[in-house]
Protein backbone atom coordinates (compact mmCIF):
# COMPACT_ATOMS: atom_id res chain seq x y z
CA UNK A 1 0.00 0.00 0.00
CA UNK A 2 2.80 2.55 0.69
CA UNK A 3 4.48 1.63 -2.18
CA UNK A 4 1.26 2.95 -4.13
CA UNK A 5 1.15 5.69 -2.52
CA UNK A 6 4.95 6.43 -3.57
CA UNK A 7 4.40 5.54 -7.11
CA UNK A 8 1.42 7.37 -7.78
CA UNK A 9 0.90 11.04 -7.72
CA UNK A 10 -2.89 10.85 -7.54
CA UNK A 11 -2.80 8.45 -4.36
CA UNK A 12 0.19 10.33 -2.87
CA UNK A 13 -1.60 13.67 -2.95
CA UNK A 14 -5.03 12.54 -1.92
CA UNK A 15 -3.32 10.89 1.25
CA UNK A 16 -0.86 13.67 2.14
CA UNK A 17 -4.25 15.96 1.80
CA UNK A 18 -6.52 13.95 4.00
CA UNK A 19 -4.25 12.45 6.85
CA UNK A 20 -0.94 14.63 6.67
CA UNK A 21 -2.02 18.25 5.25
CA UNK A 22 0.42 19.93 7.92
CA UNK A 23 3.19 19.30 5.54
CA UNK A 24 1.70 22.31 3.45
CA UNK A 25 2.44 24.37 5.93
CA UNK A 26 3.47 27.75 4.33
CA UNK A 27 2.44 26.52 1.34
CA UNK A 28 -0.60 25.99 -0.71
CA UNK A 29 -2.55 22.65 -0.42
CA UNK A 30 -3.87 21.04 -3.07
CA UNK A 31 -7.66 21.20 -3.65
CA UNK A 32 -9.25 17.81 -2.56
CA UNK A 33 -12.34 16.41 -4.37
CA UNK A 34 -14.98 14.27 -3.18
CA UNK A 35 -12.96 11.41 -4.97
CA UNK A 36 -9.59 12.28 -3.61
CA UNK A 37 -10.93 11.58 -0.01
CA UNK A 38 -12.61 8.54 -0.98
CA UNK A 39 -9.33 7.54 -2.42
CA UNK A 40 -7.40 8.32 0.29
CA UNK A 41 -9.90 6.77 2.94
CA UNK A 42 -9.51 3.38 0.98
CA UNK A 43 -5.51 3.67 1.20
CA UNK A 44 -5.95 3.85 4.75
CA UNK A 45 -8.37 0.87 5.43
CA UNK A 46 -6.23 -1.06 3.11
CA UNK A 47 -3.30 0.06 5.36
CA UNK A 48 -5.59 -0.67 8.95
CA UNK A 49 -6.84 -4.20 7.36
CA UNK A 50 -2.95 -4.80 7.14
CA UNK A 51 -1.78 -3.84 10.54
CA UNK A 52 -5.37 -5.78 11.80
CA UNK A 53 -3.48 -9.43 10.18
CA UNK A 54 0.30 -8.38 11.65
CA UNK A 55 -1.73 -7.84 14.94
CA UNK A 56 -3.94 -11.25 15.04
CA UNK A 57 -0.27 -12.98 12.98
CA UNK A 58 1.02 -12.06 16.27
CA UNK A 59 -2.10 -13.03 18.87
CA UNK A 60 -1.33 -16.24 17.13
CA UNK A 61 2.31 -16.79 17.36
CA UNK A 62 2.63 -17.06 13.34
CA UNK A 63 5.15 -14.05 13.98
CA UNK A 64 6.79 -12.00 16.87
CA UNK A 65 4.82 -9.35 18.19
CA UNK A 66 7.62 -7.18 17.48
CA UNK A 67 6.59 -7.12 14.25
CA UNK A 68 4.02 -4.22 14.76
CA UNK A 69 6.50 -1.66 15.42
CA UNK A 70 7.01 -1.80 11.63
CA UNK A 71 3.02 -0.71 11.20
CA UNK A 72 2.36 2.08 12.84
CA UNK A 73 1.84 0.51 15.83
CA UNK A 74 2.26 2.63 18.31
CA UNK A 75 0.49 6.26 17.19
CA UNK A 76 1.76 8.09 13.76
CA UNK A 77 0.93 11.74 13.20
CA UNK A 78 -0.93 10.05 10.42
CA UNK A 79 -3.48 8.31 13.42
CA UNK A 80 -3.54 10.96 15.57
CA UNK A 81 -4.77 13.14 12.56
CA UNK A 82 -8.19 14.08 12.78
CA UNK A 83 -9.26 12.91 9.23
CA UNK A 84 -7.77 9.36 11.16
CA UNK A 85 -10.20 9.70 13.65
CA UNK A 86 -13.20 10.79 11.79
CA UNK A 87 -12.57 7.25 9.47
CA UNK A 88 -11.83 5.46 12.91
CA UNK A 89 -15.39 6.07 14.19
CA UNK A 90 -16.63 4.26 10.72
CA UNK A 91 -14.39 1.42 10.39
CA UNK A 92 -13.47 0.17 13.66
CA UNK A 93 -16.68 -1.60 13.85
CA UNK A 94 -15.56 -3.83 10.42
CA UNK A 95 -12.45 -4.99 12.62
CA UNK A 96 -11.59 -7.75 15.03
CA UNK A 97 -12.76 -6.37 18.32
CA UNK A 98 -9.16 -7.45 19.81
CA UNK A 99 -7.55 -5.15 17.43
CA UNK A 100 -9.52 -2.90 17.80
CA UNK A 101 -8.92 -2.76 21.48
CA UNK A 102 -5.45 -2.80 21.45
CA UNK A 103 -5.04 0.01 18.38
CA UNK A 104 -7.17 1.66 20.53
CA UNK A 105 -4.93 1.75 23.67
CA UNK A 106 -1.43 2.15 21.59
CA UNK A 107 -3.23 5.44 20.33
CA UNK A 108 -4.33 7.48 23.00
CA UNK A 109 -2.55 10.76 23.90
CA UNK A 110 0.09 10.29 26.12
Amino acid sequence: MLLTIANDPAARRAWNGVFRPEIYEGRDAPELTFADTVHAQHLMLANLRNIENVYLQSLEGVIGSDALSTYAFPPTDVTRSYAFGELWQTVKAFLDPRFVQAFEAANRAP
